[in-house]
């Protein structure tokens, strides 16, 4: 699986901002036998620097030949290659197969690097370019999957070794050990854990994209961090892979032990121990490498659970030349950040009663408006960790808000985010507690805007004023304008003011003003569920 890497991201935005124009270079299509699958990208400077590589040789020089012309005109197109013996005999390039590069303008350093910043951070995100021709244009999106988290537990040899190879392989990766004089051998882009191992990997975040390997010193420390990673109170915190290092005969007496301290033996079952792939290792970098294939495979296999192929890593979709702002996808915004006093827990992780796939509030209302949107932001604040974490794979930007922000301030942060993805496109706007939105009513906003392009569509249930609520780019500019001013009001008071700027919508759908504020209203969910 290819992701770009946070540093490439970040040296390129580094060369947009002392003033170079860049273009980036997209392998959109492979067909046959190719060096490089969808998905891969470099980038050219209009001094003919390049920066990452799509499958080097003849390929890349034939891009970079074509694409500095294209960059001091800011001019787009996709390119095609046939792999075949007249175009790579000399370079010993004859693959057979075909091949697709996106040639584009880079949009801003601030988009690199933001994408680099969810790369580091296990976000799954997004990289666009458009393509534009006198006739039509294609917008074409990398998905970039989360880049898994691997904890070494260990910094011995094994520990060492391997932690060097995982780098390489892209993994996040961290090492924990009590011992400073062997973490301090460790340098960015590893990061260190000292103290007690089991204790620090109790502590540790973990998740669905968690990757967890013990190779410490010993039986007895092996076991105390197996403990500490098994124990985890919900599936949500269970890593995805656990190895741990040892004969079949010490990981059966570990396995033991913890059964008898009420591990179940199932979770035990799920570790891969002996760790390592059956390849006849016997040294150190050799154990090393058995271990690294075994987390690219189940890496893959993480991937392959969650749908990421290479062959829908790129998105190709076809617009007209001149596109109408009103037929525009709308960012969708959904506002998690609250802290749910008089709920007195955080009411966006509860589960929806009866709900089938099992989704919690926030993930429900994500999916309830995600199908209409281009792109999803997520504004969190309180109790983040666990509302990111309760999404799980799914595709979305993060806007981190101030800790103690009211409504208007999240919803600030939500529309500079939109603004900053696409400035021309309206905002979906909803709230993490109404986890359903009915399909006619997304259709009737929608239609609404074609004939109402300057005003905000608000469904209206009864005459009761409900989410989501689709404000347009030109009125979604204006509010951030005027936040001075609205600061006091909100939104709420923006509407009342200036009733112009609002469209009222009535539509026969009571989901749209089903929120969960009081615990009475959980309650009333969980009795309407039986």
């Amino acid at each position: 699986m290819i992701i770009p890497a946070p540093d490439l991201l970040r040296r390129v935005a580094a060369v947009d901002r002392e003033g170079y124009a860049i273009a980036a270079c997209l392998l959109v299509d492979s067909r046959g036998s190719t060096p490089q699958s969808a998905g891969a990208i470099m980038f050219v400077d209009e001094l003919g620097r390049m920066y990452g590589t799509i499958g080097g040789g003849c390929i890349e020089a034939d891009v970079r030949r074509r694409a500095i012309p294209m960059i001091e005109r800011r001019q787009s197109a996709i390119l095609k290659f046939r792999l075949d013996g007249d175009y790579g005999w000399d370079d010993g390039l004859i693959c057979g197969g075909s091949i697709e590069v996106a040639v584009a303008p880079v949009a801003s350093a601030d988009v690199l690097e933001q994408i680099a910043e969810d790369v580091e951070k296990g976000r799954a995100t997004r990289f666009k370019l458009d393509v534009c021709s006198d006739e039509a244009r294609e917008q074409i999106t990398l998905h970039i999957p989360p880049r898994p988290r691997l904890y070494i537990a260990g910094a011995g040899h094994i520990g060492q070794a391997t932690a060097r190879l995982a780098v390489a392989l892209d993994f996040d990766v961290t090492v924990f050990d009590d011992r400073p004089d062997l973490l301090a051998r460790f340098n960015p882009p590893l990061h260190t854990v000292c103290g007690p191992i089991a204790a620090r990997l109790a502590e540790a975040p973990m998740n669905h994209h968690t990757f967890c390997l013990i190779v410490t010193r010993g039986h007895r420390h092996d076991a105390q961090a197996l403990a500490a990673v098994l124990s985890r109170e919900t599936e949500a915190e269970t890593p995805y892979y656990i190895g741990m290092i040892g004969s079949r005969r010490k990981v059966a007496v570990t396995y033991e032990e913890l059964e008898s301290r009420g591990i179940p033996r199932a979770r035990l079952e799920s570790v891969c121990a002996p760790v390592g792939l059956p390849i006849g290792s016997q040294t150190v970098e050799e154990i090393a490498v058995s271990i690294a294939a075994q987390l690219v495979q189940n890496r893959a296999a993480l991937y392959s659970d969650e749908g990421w192929r290479h062959a829908n890593m790129v998105e190709r979709v076809s617009l007209p030349a001149s596109s109408d702002p009103t037929e525009r996808s709308p960012i969708g915004v959904l506002l998690a950040a609250g802290q749910s006093r008089r709920m007195g827990r955080t009411k966006q992780i509860l589960p929806v009663p009866g709900d089938a796939g099992g989704r919690c509030l926030v993930a429900a209302a994500f999916d309830a408006i995600a199908r209409a949107c281009s792109e999803m932001i997520v504004v969190v604040a309180h109790d983040a960790e666990a509302v990111i974490g309760a999404l799980g794979a799914k595709d979305f930007h993060i806007a981190p808000a101030p800790q103690e922000a009211d409504m208007f301030e999240s919803i600030l942060t939500g529309l500079r985010e939109a603004v900053r993805i696409e400035a021309a496109a309206p905002v979906l706007l909803h709230l993490a507690d109404h986890p359903r939105v009915g399909e006619k009513t997304l259709a009737a906003l929608r239609e609404a805007m074609r004939t109402n392009a300057d005003r905000a569509i608000m469904p209206v249930f009864r005459e009761q004023g409900g989410h989501p609520v689709l404000i347009p780019a030109p009125l979604v500019h204006l509010i951030l304008d005027q936040e001075s001013q609205l600061r006091s009001g909100g939104l709420r008071e923006f509407w009342l003011a200036n009733p112009e700027r609002c469209m009222r919508l009535p539509v026969d759908d009571p989901s749209i003003v089903l929120d969960i504020d009081l615990p009475h209203d959980y309650r009333d969910l969980l009795q309407g569920a039986k």
